[in-house]
C-alpha cells in the first residue's frame, strides 16, 4: 500500500530534496512538495494524502494553527512536525494541536522515513530524550486538577471503552476487534469523545484521563464491556459480572455494599441463584484482566504487565552510557559536563592517574576501594600488584590474508579458547557485575580482560581479590576503545580450512557517537593474536545473531534497517557468503528497544532449541509470538525443525524516563560447558529461568550472574562478553 506524503517547508530547496530522496521509497508517493512560508489563510488537503510533513519553525506559530485546522478535517492526516529544536513544551502544544510526530531537522533521513512509516500505521512518534518531560507536561495539563467526574461524565459508556482501549496500549483496529465494532465507528467514538475533551489528539486524551481511568473500577478491562439498554450490562457478556465496589475514603471497607444477587428464575430455589459469568477464556488466553495499576503507560502504549505493584515502572538506575560522548549533547556540554564529572569518572580512559598514589586516591574518590583501607595500605598493595604482566594491541593493521577461503561461524556452545570484556573503567558502578563475570568465566576459560591504560591492571587486581596476580587464566589487554560493550564490535571468529581462525571485521558505527576505535578492534585484536582477519562491508552487530555452527545464522529485521538503503537481498547474500553460512532465519525484533538484537529476547541453546521470552508483554507479546512461530516453521541447513521453549518474562521498565529496557533470561553466555544466566533480583522467576537452562542444557553447569545494574544500559551477560573460539589445530575445519 502506498502512502502520500504531503511536504510544507519553508525551505524550498530542503523541501524538493526531501521529495526527491522519498519518491526512491517504493511505498512512499510525494503528493506536493510547497513553500510552508507563502501559503494561503486556509489549505484544504486532498483524501490521497496520508501523512503531512510540517515544519514547526514558521513564524508567528503558523504551524500549531494549520495543524489544528487540518486535524479537524474528516480525513485527517497524520501531521509530523520537523523542528531545528525539541522543547518538551513546543512538542506538547504539537500534540494539542493534533500532531502525530515530532523529528528534529538534523536527525537522520532513515529515522524520519522510519518516523513517516510508523505514523502511517497509527503510532505516535516523539524525541526519545523528551518522552518522559513530554509526558510530565501533558499530565499536568491545565484541567488535570478539574473534577474527574465531570471528564468521565460527559462521555458516553462506549467512548469510555473506545478511551480505556487506547489507553491499555490498543491500536484503533486492536479497539475494533475488541469491542466488535468497525474501525471507522472507533474512529467517530473518538472524534467526539476528543470533542468532549476539548483535546486534539488520541494521545491528549489519555493523558488528560489516564489516572481518572485507573481510579474508576467500572472502567477496568472485561469489567463493562458492551452496555444494553438503558446503559445497563448486556447479559451474556463480561460486563454482567457483578463487581465489588470501592469503597469510598471515608467508609468503613466492611460497610461497603454488594450487590443484590440476581432474581431466581420461576421455579428456583432462591439460595442456588448464581452470578452469572462472563464467557470463559479463549484458549491460550490469560484469565486473569489485566491490571492497569500494573502497566506502563507511556506514549499509548505498555511495557509489560508486571506482578509486583511496588516496582515502579519508571526507575532512576545507574546507566553505563557515555552521555558526554553522545552527538545530541554536544551543544550542551558545556552545561551538562559538571553533571556528568559528577557521577562518572570523565576522562579516565583518555587521560588516566599518572602514577599509583594518583590510582589509589582515584580508586578511593569513586569507591573502589572494597575494605576501605587506609590510603597508605592501599597503595601498598596496589604498588604489590604493579608488576603484574600486560599486554599491548598494537595500531598496526594486518592485511586480509583469506579473501576467498571458504569459512564457517562456529556455534556458541563449541569450545572456546577465551572470552573478551571489556573493563569498565568509567563505570565505577559495574565494576562488581564484571568481577563475577570473571570469576564465573576463569574456571571455564581464559578471560582478555581490555582495559584503556597499564595503570589500571592493579586496581583491576585488587579489586578482584587475592589469587589472581600470577593466574594464566587472566590476561590484561591495552587498546584504545569508545565503550565496554564488545559483543557488539568484537571479532566473528570463523573457522577456515586454511587460516584455521579468521576473525571477520564488520562495520560498526552506530549513530549515538563516534565508535571508530571500537570499530578497527578486530583487525586489531586478530593482529595481536597472529590470526587472519577479513572485512565484511555490512553493518553488522554480534548481538544480532546466532549460528549453530553447521551453516545456520539467526538474526532479526533490524538487520536490514541497519544497512538500508541495500537491498533486503543483497544483504542476505553478503552475510551468508561472508559467514560461510546456507540458511539465514530472519525473525521480527521488539518494538520500542533500540538495539533491534536477537539476543535481548531469544537464545539458541542447541542445534534445534531456542530459548525465546514467554510473549507476556503487552507491546511485544504479538513480536514475541510471531518470532517463535517463524523458528517453528523454519529449519536449519542441517535439515532440522526448531524447538522453542519459554522463558520467564521480566518487567521492563524505563530508566530515567529515557531509557527503555527490556531484560531477558536469553541474555546469556554458553564457554565451555558453562552457562552464565543473567538473574533480575525476582527470587521466583530467577529460579524459574536457572530451571529451565538446566532442564534444557543439562550437560552444562549454569551459574546465575545478577544483572540488575549492567541491565539499566540495555544489556547484560552475553552482551558485554564476545567468545573466541580455540583453534581447530590443522586439518580440521
Amino acid at each position: 500500500m502506498t502512502l502520500g506524503l504531503f511536504i510544507l517547508l519553508q525551505e524550498r530547496t530542503f523541501a524538493d530534496a526531501l521529495a526527491i530522496r522519498f519518491e526512491r521509497e517504493p511505498d512512499v508517493h510525494v503528493v506536493a512538495a510547497l513553500d510552508a512560508t507563502v501559503l494561503p489563510s486556509r489549505v484544504f488537503v486532498s483524501s490521497q494524502v496520508d501523512v503531512v510533513l510540517l515544519d514547526a519553525d514558521l513564524a508567528d506559530n503558523a504551524a500549531f494553527y494549520l495543524c489544528q485546522e487540518l486535524s479537524q478535517a474528516r480525513d485527517a492526516p497524520c501531521v509530523i512536525f520537523l523542528s531545528h529544536s525539541s522543547d518538551p513544551e513546543c512538542i506538547v502544544r504539537a500534540i494539542r494541536a493534533g500532531a502525530a510526530g515530532w523529528v528534529r531537522k538534523d536527525e537522520s533521513l532513515t529515522r524520519l522515513i522510519y518516523v513517516i512509516r510508523g505514523v502511517a500505521r497509527g503510532e505516535t512518534w516523539l524525541p526519545p530524550d523528551q518522552t518522559g518531560e513530554v509526558l510530565r507536561l501533558l499530565m499536568r495539563g491545565p484541567d488535570r486538577d478539574e473534577d474527574g467526574g465531570q471528564l468521565l461524565m460527559a462521555l458516553t459508556g462506549r467512548e469510555r471503552e473506545v478511551l480505556l482501549c487506547l489507553a491499555n496500549g490498543n491500536r484503533r483496529r486492536d479497539v475494533a476487534e475488541r469491542l466488535h465494532m468497525s474501525p471507522n465507528t472507533v474512529r467517530t467514538h473518538l472524534q467526539n469523545l476528543m470533542a468532549k475533551l476539548d483535546v486534539h489528539s488520541a494521545l491528549e486524551a489519555v493523558a488528560l484521563t489516564r489516572r481518572l481511568l485507573d481510579e474508576d473500577l467500572s472502567l477496568r478491562p472485561y469489567g463493562r464491556p458492551h452496555p444494553g439498554p438503558y446503559g445497563r450490562p448486556r447479559p451474556g457478556t463480561p460486563g454482567h459480572m457483578r463487581l465489588r465496589p470501592r469503597p469510598r475514603e471515608d467508609q468503613d471497607p466492611a460497610k461497603a455494599k454488594t450487590p443484590p444477587r440476581p432474581r431466581p428464575r420461576q421455579g428456583q430455589d432462591p439460595a442456588k441463584a448464581k452470578t452469572p459469568r462472563g464467557p470463559r477464556p479463549r484458549e491460550g488466553q490469560d484469565p486473569r484482566p489485566p491490571n492497569s495499576a500494573e502497566e506502563l503507560f507511556l506514549v499509548t502504549r505498555l511495557y509489560t504487565s508486571g506482578q509486583r505493584r511496588w516496582r515502579s515502572p519508571i526507575q532512576l538506575g545507574y546507566a553505563a552510557k557515555p552521555w558526554w560522548k553522545f552527538r545530541r549533547f554536544r551543544r550542551f556540554r558545556r552545561f551538562l559536563m559538571p553533571v556528568f564529572r559528577r557521577f562518572y569518572p570523565v576522562g579516565a580512559d583518555v587521560a588516566p592517574p599518572a602514577d599509583i598514589d594518583a590510582l589509589a586516591r582515584w580508586m578511593e574518590r569513586w569507591g573502589l576501594l572494597p575494605s576501605r583501607p587506609a590510603r597508605a595500605v592501599a597503595r601498598r598493595r596496589l604498588e604489590a600488584l604493579a608488576s603484574c604482566p600486560v599486554e599491548t594491541i598494537r595500531p598496526e593493521v594486518m592485511q586480509d590474508r583469506s579473501p576467498g577461503e571458504i569459512l564457517r561461524l562456529p556455534a556458541e556452545w563449541e569450545p572456546s579458547e577465551a572470552v573478551v570484556i571489556a573493563w569498565p573503567v568509567l563505570y565505577p558502578g559495574l565494576w562488581d557485575f564484571h568481577r563475577d563475570l570473571v570469576a564465573a568465566i576463569a574456571p571455564a576459560a581464559r578471560v582478555d580482560v581490555l582495559i584503556p591504560h597499564a595503570i589500571y591492571a592493579p586496581a583491576v587486581l585488587a579489586y578482584l581479590g587475592e589469587g589472581w596476580r600470577d593466574d594464566r587464566r587472566l590476561r590484561f589487554l591495552v587498546t584504545v576503545s569508545d565503550d565496554i560493550w564488545v559483543r557488539d564490535y568484537g571479532p566473528l571468529t570463523c573457522i577456515g580450512k586454511a587460516a584455521r581462525r579468521v576473525m571477520v571485521d564488520a562495520v560498526f558505527d552506530p549513530p549515538e557517537m563516534p565508535f571508530g576505535n571500537d570499530d578497527s578492534f578486530p583487525v586489531r585484536y586478530a593482529a595481536h593474536q597472529g590470526c587472519a582477519s577479513r572485512h565484511l562491508a555490512l553493518h553488522l552487530e554480534g548481538g544480532n545473531l546466532w549460528s549453530d555452527g553447521q551453516g545456520t545464522i539467526i538474526t532479526t529485521e533490524g538487520l536490514y534497517a541497519r544497512n538500508f538503503p541495500m537491498p533486503p537481498g543483497d544483504v542476505r547474500q553478503r552475510l551468508l557468503e561472508g559467514l560461510g553460512a546456507e540458511t539465514l532465519i530472519v525473525v521480527p525484533p521488539l518494538r520500542m528497544e533500540g538495539t533491534g538484537h536477537i539476543d535481548v529476547f531469544a537464545k539458541l541453546a542447541t542445534p534445534d532449541t531456542v530459548l525465546m521470552t514467554e510473549p507476556r508483554s503487552v507491546v511485544n507479546g504479538r513480536r514475541l509470538a510471531a518470532a517463535a512461530e517463524v523458528l517453528r516453521a523454519s529449519r536449519s541447513a542441517a535439515g532440522c525443525s526448531y524447538r522453542v521453549v519459554a522463558l520467564p518474562s521480566v518487567p521492563a521498565h524505563c530508566n530515567w524516563g529515557v531509557s527503555r529496557i527490556w531484560p531477558s533470561y536469553a541474555n546469556a553466555l554458553t564457554v565451555n560447558h558453562r552457562v552464565l544466566v543473567p538473574t533480575y533480583g525476582f527470587p521466583e522467576r530467577d529460579a524459574a529461568a536457572l530451571a529451565v537452562y538446566r532442564r534444557v542444557m543439562p550437560d552444562h553447569e549454569v551459574i546465575g550472574v545478577d544483572a540488575r545494574i549492567a541491565a539499566n544500559a540495555g544489556g547484560a551477560v552475553h552482551c558485554l562478553t564476545m567468545q573466541i573460539p580455540a583453534d581447530p589445530g590443522p586439518g580440521d575445519p
